[in-house]
């Protein structure tokens, strides 16, 4: 049984907010939605209500590519525009004393099946200094590309490959074996026979033995001058 693994994808961070003046609007998107000017796909998201939990969406661009929407949002603070000597619960307004909330969130390919939370907390922190430049300056900005980073907790669980068990050789039958093994005899058989036979052929058989006389026959050996020994008499005495 095989495990599952993460497979980490790319997300890309994008914001949606309010200034003093200007009306919600997309400030950060995903740099091939602002390349093809098709960040308007996020405005859907601007309907979310702040302290809620992440939310979730499916788009399509023009040309059919399938996107995933993550998103939270919460009350714009005094502490978000850098404003850290004042408390952070402090609510920034508009011009008409209304409080403006931010959603920020994640746009990644395909359909997440994890919880992405901690990636859209992630993303706040890059796009948060987007908003201090609309702050200052809101008449002025325009909306800025995100370039993709890698996300985990955002990504699919895909299952482990399994490697396949090994499977068994069956055990030779009774008769195989004999048919395996019978040639191997006939080898060893036959280097024998050539070894033996090489032998009688280099050191043939000779015997030493001396012949055998009758005991009441008497050998002389008769030397003709001049003549050579004969070499059995000699060693037969």
């Amino acid at each position: 049984m095989g495990a599952d693994r993460v497979v980490q994808e790319v997300g890309w961070p994008f914001l949606v907010a309010a200034g003093r003046v200007r009306d919600y609007a997309v400030l950060v998107a995903p740099d091939f939605l602002v390349a093809s000017g098709e960040q308007g796909l996020l405005g859907a998201v601007g309907s979310a209500v702040e302290g809620g939990p992440v939310e979730s969406r499916s788009v399509r661009t023009s040309s059919g590519r399938a996107l995933t929407l993550a998103y939270a949002a919460r009350l714009l603070t005094l502490a978000d525009l850098g404003s850290y000597e004042l408390a952070e619960g402090s609510s920034v307004l508009d011009e008409f004393g209304r409080p403006l909330r931010i959603v920020v969130g994640m746009v990644t390919d395909g359909a997440p099946v994890v919880d992405p939370a901690a990636d859209v907390a992630r993303a706040e922190q890059s796009v948060l200094p987007a908003f201090r430049r609309f702050w200052a300056d809101e008449a002025a900005y325009r909306v800025e590309p995100s370039p993709g980073e890698p996300v985990l907790a955002f990504g699919r669980f895909e299952p482990l490959p399994v490697e396949p068990a090994p499977v068994p050789m069956p055990a030779p039958s009774p008769a195989q074996s004999r048919r395996v093994r019978s040639p191997a005899l006939l080898v060893v058989a036959a280097v024998l026979v050539l070894m033996v036979a090489a032998l009688l052929v280099v050191r043939p058989w000779t015997s030493t033995e001396c012949p055998t006389t009758p005991p009441t026959a008497t050998t002389t050996t008769v030397r003709a001058e001049g003549a050579g020994s004969n070499p059995v008499a000699s060693e037969c005495k």
